[in-house]
């Protein structure tokens, strides 16, 4: 991006290499060690009330940012260079409005402050205990508007400035006369000269406007040397009044010639004049270089009063105040003289170097620069002379904070730049015999402003990015941030996600011996103040876009991300993403689409996931899911990318073996007992207990990212996905709670019911036999009709069918066990039963018979249609292994659950146990059979069979010579005859 002609490279910091591949020298970046000062609870309440106060600028940004991209969207099909040109004045728009905001803010923030401006020192502290300057303070926004101020006037230059310069230069060129013949003809080239210095060099016209926005944030430069001069000016005795120069000694000069009787000018060896004071010597004559050639003073008074005159003019010179010039000032006062020698007379209001002279100033300059080295001048007479001529020591002399500092470096390679251009591109006009100008003055390269902590103190967060982007680093500071992002955890410790852990940190070939990666700042305080982290967000949105501009990328949208593998880029999302982290701790939910259709189409979404968590209200999860499908972003990604973050931050994983955590069966065989069942078997947590509060956090988190299933609409292949992945995590790990929770939040029939309008044009629930006659109209079907649509849906969610049937199973047997149990006293026989109860016993036997029907058919646990799932390399080898874990457990309780029945309600259960068994013997029951033989539990399923026959032997054993029962027996097709063999009791 040609925007404010950033270079950028990798920072040779923070996994970085060299151009070898050898890790680059670390530079200390380490955070304190960890000290909790308060609780993460504490701590983002704490962080969301402080928020809460510029909660107007984070949204107004954040509503501008949106008009800025979908007019760039609105643009994508218009032609490249008319689209840039459009880009190009959206964006200054954008920065002008965002500079305005700024502004604002703190302006609204001195006035609350009672207009002062000085910083507060006030801190509070993250839960590390790390410092962190509180975010109303009035001095981080002032500094804050100055950088957007800054940066407005780069981005201006480069965009809109310059190619208007070129075509002036252009046109004066074309009209060039090849003959220089009088002085007017001299002024017209030297300006020419300018001109076509500024419009060819890039970085001469960026130091103008650096040195511009130092003159208009001079408040305390001005302020501070009003207020010196006002002092001098009452000592000196004028009042501001004073004119004709030194009056107290032109006094003292008239007093000696006439008591010498002297007419003329006195000699500079006659009689030495002392002052008032006795004992300086008195300069004899009144020229201003009396003082340096006698070696004398002037009067006490005449002194400050040729201070506050020299420091009236450095202040002028410094500011560049338009209410009175140095030429106005000096002829008031009768001293146009010194306008002469300062060179005003030459130079125009536009121009930041004087170039009087056929040299285009060259002579002046080196007066200037010797002038200001001058030991026996005034420190302020030399200061003017240093902004003239360069050179730095003499305006440091005076300097009144950070920015005088920078101006007097910034200037100075502004007027050294100008003399190598002139000299390299018209020598013709420097005379061999003016020396190459050269300052030899340390600290004033390109690490000047970067030395400024040892005179000024610690640089706040907006000072440091000022001075980047003073020295054309910014795309330098931002691949740094990058990367440290990636090294460090930086986020509060109250927020679950592992912000870190989705940083990128790729690898990128720099010079280890580049200056230009090497920042005497730390890094954390720039991502702790919310100014300076959303100016350097935004401002990465803004460079980015015109990458994205670009015919050369792979997509035109700004909502997609470029090359997914080119290291800027991904550093760059680093530092959104951390802005997007803020805005989640902030409670700015509804602001996070608007950044992250900055990461890409494709990894936004899947970037966002752990911020999107945390939001409980399902209003404010439907209105994130509508922004992000109007920002173009993949709600595939974001389904996957809800479950993959929950499920990588929970205890669940591929490797889990599967096993149930509880058994199902008390193994207690004697006479007439049965298997048993108890509720309290089934895990390791109370009965009592409501079940939403029985589910570890991480098993809600997987849960919380299954509620938004329920919210995108289509993607029916994607959401049961997901949902499939999610049971199958939760049964692999034995969590029958987790995964009886899930279908609380996401049934087959809820799911179904959701997201069929998107498919059909009506709401129905799929496994129902056929479809509605309503639902004939189809919206998006394939060519292959709605029946064939609805069988494929049917397909690709019967993975999750088969286990929310399993899950619903186990339900049904402990819903049944709970209800033996409150009817079995402490010795564990059964007590009778009354009518009333054997009712209730048949319709839960009833209901579990229904839920064990499809545990039982060919297809059981099967992938229909080969699911692509990342995290489950082979969906059906979990399948396959849920289905040996569970299967032989549930079957052999429920044949327990059919023979106690047989006891307390009637015979006929027991039929059902053999049509059981006989389904496993059949070919359809292969699956079935194969788990029990892969859990070694075939024996006890002949067990469990040859026990119920045992039960049924009972039953007709007690018959006796009942002939009512036998009668009621043989209707029933049941021969006492044909069981007598098993009555072992009796053969014996």
């Amino acid at each position: 991006m040609a925007a404010f002609n950033l270079r950028s490279a990798p920072s040779r910091n923070l996994g970085l290499r060299d151009q070898r591949g050898h890790p680059l020298r670390q530079v200390s970046q380490e955070a304190p060690p960890a000290a909790p000062a308060q609780s993460n609870e504490e701590y983002l309440r704490s962080f969301r009330t402080a928020v809460d106060r510029i909660s107007d600028e984070v949204e107004a940004f954040a509503e501008q940012v949106d008009v800025w991209t979908t007019d760039f969207l609105r643009h994508k099909d218009v032609p490249e260079e008319r689209r840039k040109e459009l880009h190009f004045k959206n964006t200054l728009r954008l920065l002008n409005t965002l500079s305005d905001i700024a502004d604002k803010s703190a302006q609204k923030r001195i006035q609350e402050s009672g207009g002062a401006l000085r910083f507060s020192g006030s801190f509070q502290l993250d839960p590390n205990g790390k410092e962190i300057p509180k975010l109303d303070n009035p001095q981080t926004f002032l500094e804050s508007s100055d950088t957007w101020k800054l940066v407005q006037r780069l981005y201006k230059f480069q965009f809109e400035f310059q190619g208007a310069l070129k075509q002036r230069i252009e046109e004066q060129e074309a009209q060039r006369t090849p003959s220089i013949t009088s002085p007017q003809d001299v002024s017209t080239e030297s300006k020419r000269i300018w001109e076509e210095f500024l419009a060819s060099e890039a970085s001469a016209r960026e130091r103008c406007e650096i040195l511009a926005w130092l003159e208009g944030k001079s408040g305390v430069t001005e302020d501070k040397l009003e207020e010196k001069m006002q002092q001098l000016e009452i000592q000196s005795g004028t009042n501001g009044t004073w004119s004709g120069g030194w009056m107290n000694s032109r006094a003292e000069v008239k007093n000696a010639k006439r008591f010498r009787n002297v007419d003329g000018p006195l000699s500079e060896d006659g009689p030495i004049i002392r002052a008032n004071d006795g004992i300086a010597t008195l300069v004899s004559h009144l020229d201003p270089d009396a003082p340096s050639r006698e070696l004398r003073q002037v009067a006490k008074e005449d002194s400050h009063r040729e201070m506050a005159h020299w420091g009236r003019c450095y202040q002028m010179l410094r500011t560049r105040s338009a209410e009175e010039t140095v030429e106005e000032f000096c002829k008031d006062r009768q001293e146009s003289w010194r306008a002469a020698t300062l060179g005003v007379f030459s130079s125009a209001p536009e121009q930041r170097v004087c170039i009087p002279g056929a040299d285009c100033g060259a002579l002046f300059r080196r007066m200037c620069y010797s002038a200001a080295r001058n030991p026996k001048a005034d420190r302020y007479e030399q200061a003017c002379y240093g902004l003239l001529g360069g050179y730095i020591p003499a305006v440091d002399a005076v300097a009144e904070d950070r920015d005088d500092y920078r101006y007097a470096r910034v200037n100075a390679e502004l007027i050294w730049q100008f003399d190598a251009y002139v000299r390299s591109k018209h020598p013709e006009l420097i005379p061999r015999t003016i020396d190459r100008f050269d300052a030899g003055v340390p600290d004033a390269g390109s690490e000047a402003l970067f030395s400024l902590a040892h005179k000024w103190g610690q640089r706040s967060p907006a000072q440091s990015v000022q001075d980047v982007f003073m020295e054309n680093r910014f795309l330098n500071l931002t691949t740094f941030l990058g990367a440290f992002l990636s090294k460090h955890e930086t986020q509060a410790d109250g927020v679950p996600a592992d912000l870190r852990s989705r940083m990128e940190a790729p690898d990128i070939p720099v010079a280890q011996d580049d200056p230009k990666w090497s920042f005497p700042f730390k890094l954390d305080p720039l991502l702790n103040d919310e100014n300076v982290l959303r100016l350097v967000t935004h401002l990465v949105l803004i460079y980015d876009s015109f990458r994205w501009c670009s015919p050369t990328s792979a997509d035109d949208s700004i909502s997609r991300s470029p090359n997914a593998g080119e290291p800027l880029a991904t550093l760059h999302r680093n530092i959104i993403l951390h802005y997007i982290n803020f805005l989640q701790r902030a409670g700015k939910f509804e602001l996070i689409p608007t950044y992250a259709a900055h990461l890409g189409h494709e990894i936004g979404p899947r970037r966002i996931a752990p911020e999107l968590l945390q939001i409980t209200s399902t209003d404010e999860k439907r209105m994130i899911v509508n922004l992000l499908e109007e920002n173009d972003l993949s709600m595939k990604n974001l389904l996957e990318g809800l479950f993959v973050w929950a499920l990588e931050t929970s205890s669940l994983g591929n490797d889990n073996p599967a096993q149930p955590r509880f058994r199902m069966i008390i193994d207690k065989w004697d006479g007439k007992r049965y298997p048993d069942i108890l509720r309290d078997r089934f895990g390791e947590l109370p009965p009592s207990a409501p079940l939403e509060e029985t589910i570890p956090d991480d098993e809600a988190m997987i849960l919380r990212a299954m509620e938004w299933v329920l919210l995108v609409d289509g993607h029916w292949e994607t959401s049961f996905v997901v949902l499939s992945l999610a049971m199958v995590g939760f049964l692999r790990s034995g969590k029958y709670y987790a995964a009886k929770a899930l279908l609380d939040v996401a049934s087959f029939k809820d799911v179904s019911e959701q997201k069929t309008p998107y498919y059909f044009k009506h709401s129905f629930n799929l496994a129902d036999d056929g479809l509605p006659a309503e639902a004939e109209d189809i919206i998006h079907v394939n060519s292959e009709g709605q029946d064939s649509c609805a069988n494929i849906m049917i397909e690709q969610a019967q993975a999750f069918i088969d286990m929310e049937a399993l899950v619903r199973a186990i339900s049904a047997i402990e819903t049944w066990a709970e209800f033996v149990a409150l009817h079995r006293p402490g010795d564990g026989t059964l007590a009778a039963f009354s009518p009333d109860n054997r009712a209730v016993a048949r319709d839960i036997m009833d209901d579990l018979q229904q839920a064990m029907q499809p545990l039982l058919h060919d297809e059981f646990l099967l992938d229909l249609v080969n699911f692509e799932a990342p995290e489950y390399h082979n969906l059906q080898t979990a399948l396959t292994s849920v289905r040996r874990a569970y299967l032989p457990e549930v079957i052999l309780a429920y044949l327990a659950c059919l023979s106690v029945a047989t006891t307390v309600t009637g015979r006929d259960y027991i039929s059902v146990a053999y049509e059981v068994a006989r389904d496993i013997a059949r070919k359809s029951g292969a699956l079935v059979a194969d788990a029990f033989v892969a859990a070694g539990r075939m024996e006890e399923l002949v067990t469990s069979m040859a026990l119920a026959s045992r039960v049924l032997l009972g039953q007709l054993q007690e018959c006796g010579d009942d002939k009512r029962a036998k009668a009621a027996l043989k209707k029933k097709r049941w021969q006492e005859e044909a069981w007598r063999i098993w009555d072992i009791g009796r053969l014996k």
